[in-house]
């Protein structure tokens, strides 16, 4: 039968002494009907144990309501972690009213917290707070003090151990201070005057230290400490249950004791034993005070060493049982041992040990690791920093092995580990790595970056995908790029819908998708860009969505403005995924063009080690979605430069304005206008993000669906190539382009398949077909970027240039003599004039940055430059240099018009 306390909680709560105030089952006795008098019957004093019988109980006082601890007060969060509470206690005054609780958070990596929980009433209600109460504190188990005023009294550390000593000593009354070791004298201990006291605290260092300090406030108080709780008993006595040890958990008490097997009735029928060579029989030995009384009587006068000894003995055991196995042992929340790696000196069998050495706070050996082409061995190691944070790392051995071994360190306190600065604890951490024996026995595969590795697909936080034999972790450069906030249903609800409607929305989503298929469609880098001025909300309405995606848009996208190798890290980070770059005009003009072409490549510069030869080169494959305010060949040619065929063909800039009225937007949904849309969406893609790229990603990893996909995928761009309509006549490259917009419609219908996505199907079809017409509109595709590039620094040139370096062709040869710079002729022939270009100019100034022989072949096509029989270039008689004949590449007034 369930407390009031534990129904209203769900958990079990401990209040005072449990069973004395009827707030749940009483717990009298364990002895099966035996009286509580029995349990010390036949035990005697003069040999430090209990005579005296218990006294007699008075009517527990009745309880009040039960306060119910609020949902938002069972949660915790420790680090990174929300931890559920596992325990709670109240704390009572002796008529029984709670006071306030103490609870217990267990987090997954196995630590404890305890947290004080008090509150007051107000005519509002109760107030709540994790204040800690005022001094001096109340001890734990006032209400069975009162209602047992004559039983004696033991003292426990913890309020778990206090009601496990409950149980197993059911004629005393157990008790502890709030915090267990931690400052006792901050706690009333008055209420102990004239009571005889038993002191039972964990067998380790503090727990000697709490008992010490206890007796002390308490022969203060006005009570009388008689005896302690021996280890030796416990441990002589554990035979009797079958427990072969040499020594005692360090920090073992009376929970311990519990869930070992001894139980009242037990425990009596051990004291009850009149044959003291089947065992001590003494329970109860001297306490701290009266244990130095001992000793010092001792040495004065028989020089006596037996406690020496048999304190060295057990101390001698204590460490055989903890490094019993290794030199090396890890302790968290071990009594007596701060968290942390410790190294033991070895020791002879007479020897007393040395006090272990810490060396750094909790580092775990996970599994040896190695990477994809079975070398570069090392140790999969992980910690906690002083936040809480979880932080792994694939440790080289060779780095290890090292005559200095600094930069092994300076790895792991830089990602919050602490360290032992002696000499000695830095060197035996580096045996520890290399020789500890790993937690799991099967070796784990490192990857250096994102992406897919068979049928695994590999983030920065997870591993997706069916993973049989070894396990494979990321081990690139960490970052939190990748994180999820709220629920699928949120995002669908407040982001996706919202894109409905909207063709540029729509195919940005899309594209956040389609990095992920990139390598599976054995598609070529690259991606596109939205183009438009600063208030067509390209950032808000369009970047953000398709981040949210993956992770919070502030971290997930990012900034065009960085350095050759900060772009090789990123694309690192996104290989197989979308790389989300803002704002084209902050990267360097001279350089964004060679920028475009590294993103699509997908490999980075080549470096040279240390000892000599090249590093591997870094490579990726990944989807681009960029924005803005000039596309990559106006923000070129701020420089002076050129954009290629290649690098505009990389990177597609769509108009970011719908054409609706609207800028990007082309309907608003619930929002009164394209201000209020863009704001709200900025908003929401802040709270809820990154559910939806798992999703996707658990559904595509399942192997029936993986295999599906990938056996469809170039079948279905194919169809929807054709659904765009392409002119024969169209240049070459927007096949190439055409086919990336295919993608981008393939992966947002896939993520509605899915049910990512919530959208009905051919909505994402629909968004990309619309965006790639606008684009071949907008940019003239079907003449080609190589061309159109030609053809307008051609004329740029002509228009600049014509009447001042092409003089005509008969001027006389004085004025010849003041033409500067001169780069050919003119002529003219009924108002329609010509320029004769000379083969120099030609080459290395009207077609600079092409091929002269292709651009020629290209100007005649297009009727723009006249050629004669079987040559490019025609023969002219130029009187300005004495009737000479010449050859000259002859551009028509078309070229000077810019008429493509």
């Amino acid at each position: 039968m369930k407390s009031k306390v534990e129904e209203c909680l769900d958990m079990p709560v401990f209040s005072g002494n449990v069973g004395s105030c009827e707030n749940g089952e009483r717990i009298l006795n364990n002895n099966d009907g035996s009286d509580d008098h029995s349990v010390f019957s036949s035990t005697n004093f003069a040999n430090g144990n209990i005579t005296q019988k218990a006294a007699s109980a008075t009517v527990p006082p009745d309880l009040e309501d039960v306060p119910v601890i609020p949902e938002r007060y069972k949660v915790l969060d420790i680090g990174n972690e929300t931890v559920k509470m596992s325990s709670a206690w109240a704390y009572r005054d002796k008529c029984g009213k709670v006071l306030f609780y103490v609870q217990r958070f267990d987090t997954k990596v196995g630590k404890k917290q305890f947290r004080p929980l008090t509150f007051f009433k107000t005519e509002s209600g109760i107030k709540w707070n994790r204040k800690a109460p005022a001094e001096p504190r109340p001890l734990y188990g006032l209400d069975r003090l009162a209602t047992w005023p004559d039983a004696d009294v033991m003292v426990c550390e913890g309020e778990k151990p206090t009601d496990a000593a409950t149980r197993l000593f059911p004629s005393v009354v157990a008790v502890s201070s709030m915090n267990g070791a931690n400052s006792p004298e901050k706690s009333d201990w008055s209420v102990l005057a004239g009571r005889s006291i038993i002191l039972w605290g964990d067998f380790d260092e503090p727990g000697k230290s709490y008992i010490t300090a206890v007796e002390k406030l308490v022969v203060a108080a006005g009570g009388e400490v008689k005896h302690a709780i021996r280890s030796e008993w416990f441990l002589q006595m554990g035979n009797e249950l079958g427990i072969k040890r040499e020594a005692l958990p360090v920090g073992w008490d009376a929970a311990d004791a519990e869930l070992e097997g001894f139980t009242a009735d037990k425990i009596q029928s051990l004291l009850d034993l009149k044959n003291n060579s089947q065992g001590d029989n003494m329970l109860f030995g001297f306490t701290p005070s009266q244990e130095i009384s001992k000793v010092e009587g001792v040495g004065k006068n028989n020089n006596d060493k037996t406690q020496q000894e048999a304190v060295a003995a057990e101390r001698r055991a204590q460490v055989r049982e903890l490094f019993k196995d290794s030199e090396f042992n890890v302790f968290e929340n071990r009594k007596g041992f701060k968290n942390g790696v410790y190294w033991q000196e070895p020791f002879r069998e007479d020897d007393v040990p040395k006090p272990a050495i810490l060396l750094c706070s909790p580092l775990i050996i996970v599994a040896e690791t190695r990477d994809t082409d079975q070398s570069n061995w090392g140790r999969l190691l992980a910690w906690l920093d002083n936040d809480g944070h979880a932080h792994n790392w694939a440790c080289p051995v060779e780095i290890l092995a090292a005559t200095d071994t600094a930069e092994f360190r300076r790895e792991l306190v830089r990602n919050g580990l602490t360290i032992a600065t002696n000499s000695k604890a830095r060197q035996k951490l580096v045996d520890y790595v290399l020789g500890f024996k790993p937690q799991s026995p099967d070796r784990v595969r490192c990857v250096t970056k994102t992406g897919w590795y068979g049928d695994i697909y590999v983030l920065a936080n997870r591993v997706y995908g069916k993973q049989e034999g070894e396990s494979m972790i990321y081990q690139g450069a960490t970052n939190g790029d990748y994180a999820t906030a709220g629920t699928l249903v949120d995002w669908q609800r407040e982001v996706a819908a919202r894109a409905v409607g909207n063709s540029r929305i729509v195919f940005a989503i899309s594209t956040a998708f389609s990095g992920v298929l990139v390598e599976m469609a054995g598609e070529s880098g690259g991606g596109f860009q939205f183009t438009g001025t600063t208030s067509k909300g390209k950032t808000s309405t369009l970047i953000d969505p398709a981040a949210s995606v993956w992770g919070v848009p502030d971290r997930f996208a990012k900034k065009w403005r960085t350095t050759a190798n900060g772009l090789e890290a990123m694309c690192l980070s996104r290989n197989h995924s979308t790389l989300m770059l803002d704002d084209l005009g902050q990267s360097d003009a001279r350089e964004c063009g060679q920028s475009a072409y590294l993103i699509a490549n997908g490999q980075g510069k080549a470096r040279m080690q240390k000892e000599g030869g090249n590093r591997p080169l870094s490579t990726w494959k990944t989807m681009i979605l960029s924005s803005g305010e000039l596309d990559i060949s106006e923000h070129m040619a701020e420089s002076g430069k050129i954009a290629k065929g290649g690098q505009v063909a990389r990177l597609p800039s769509i108009p970011a304005d719908a054409g609706g009225g609207m800028f990007s937007l082309e309907h608003l949904h619930d929002q009164p206008d394209g201000r209020h849309f863009s704001d709200t969406m900025k908003s929401v893609t802040r709270k809820y993000y990154g559910t939806a790229g798992e999703a996707f990603l658990e559904q595509l990893t399942n192997p029936a669906t993986l295999r599906e996909t990938n056996g469809n995928i170039r079948d279905c761009l194919n169809e929807i190539v054709k659904l765009m309509a392409i002119s024969d006549e169209a240049a070459p490259e927007v096949g190439r382009v055409a086919a990336r917009f295919a993608l981008v419609a393939f992966s947002g219908e896939l993520a509605t398949q899915f049910g990512v996505t919530g959208w009905d199907k051919g909505e994402a079809l629909k968004a990309a077909i619309r965006c790639f017409n606008d684009w071949l509109s907008d940019a003239d595709g079907i003449m080609g970027a190589d061309n159109k590039a030609l053809f307008s620094q051609i004329s740029a040139f002509l228009q600049a240039h014509g009447s001042s370096r092409f003089p005509p062709h008969d001027i006389s040869s004085i004025d010849l003599q003041r033409v500067q710079n001169r780069a050919g002729f003119s002529y003219i022939n009924d108002n329609n004039v010509s320029y004769w270009a000379e083969s120099g100019a030609f080459m290395r100034e009207l077609c600079k940055g092409f091929n002269y022989k292709a651009a020629a072949k290209t100007l005649i096509k297009a009727g723009w430059l006249e050629p004669s029989s079987g040559r490019t270039q025609q023969k002219k008689r130029i009187n300005a240099v004495g009737g000479k004949g010449l050859w000259f590449y002859v551009l028509t007034d078309k070229a000077l018009g810019g008429n493509f």
